[in-house]
């Protein structure tokens, strides 16, 4: 693939907020996925380094999507327990249905029904997601200037994922997700996002 093809897609998708940059939250949403330590690990870093509290608000949305159907859990009781094996005792919501971003999303909204509460949210999911995140954030009409995502990286990185055929697969895939969405109306271009 030619760099800076390369460079454009990564830069179009990966677009989450770096770690350095993180402020503090009274809303946290992480995104039902795979990554289930690597969510309860991030919400302890959170919670280690101040940019959340005990008392932070924190939505768990995910069913068992749609390539986890033979786990038992949903990802929401899988990620919740790996905080409490953690030792985290915190304000947790579970939202067990969702099996996608727009599901999580709209689900969550939902559940918290007024923003207007929260200073600034912070929404964690893989870090290859984030434009797709952002651009369903906009299409429900969530408050974008209170929003931060962050991304994980442990399979899909955003400096390698064009080394490894699996993840370069992925990312082909996440566009072809976000093209099909954007055609089905469920995301729309904005130039602010």
């Amino acid at each position: 693939m030619h760099n800076d093809t390369r460079k454009k897609i990564t830069d179009f998708l990966f677009i989450g907020t770096p770690w350095q940059d993180l402020t503090i939250y009274d809303l946290v949403i992480i995104l039902g996925n795979d990554y289930y330590k690597e969510n309860a690990l991030t919400i302890k870093k959170l919670l280690d380094n101040e940019k959340i509290t005990n008392t932070t608000k924190i939505i768990i949305t995910g069913n068992k999507g749609t390539i986890n159907e033979n786990i038992r859990e949903t990802e929401a009781e899988i990620i919740f327990k790996h905080l409490l094996e953690l030792g985290l005792d915190l304000d947790c919501i579970l939202e067990k249905n969702a099996t996608n971003i727009k599901e999580n999303l709209l689900y969550v909204k939902d559940i918290i029904k007024d923003f207007t509460n929260y200073q600034k949210i912070l929404i964690i999911g893989k870090s290859f997601i984030g434009r797709r995140v952002l651009m369903t954030l906009d299409n429900l009409n969530y408050p974008l200037e209170k929003i931060n995502f962050y991304g994980l990286e442990v399979n899909i990185k955003k400096d390698n994922w064009y080394t490894i055929q699996e993840s370069k697969k992925r990312i082909m895939e996440e566009l072809i997700r976000i093209a099909n969405y954007t055609l089905k109306g469920d995301l729309k271009m904005e130039e602010n996002i």
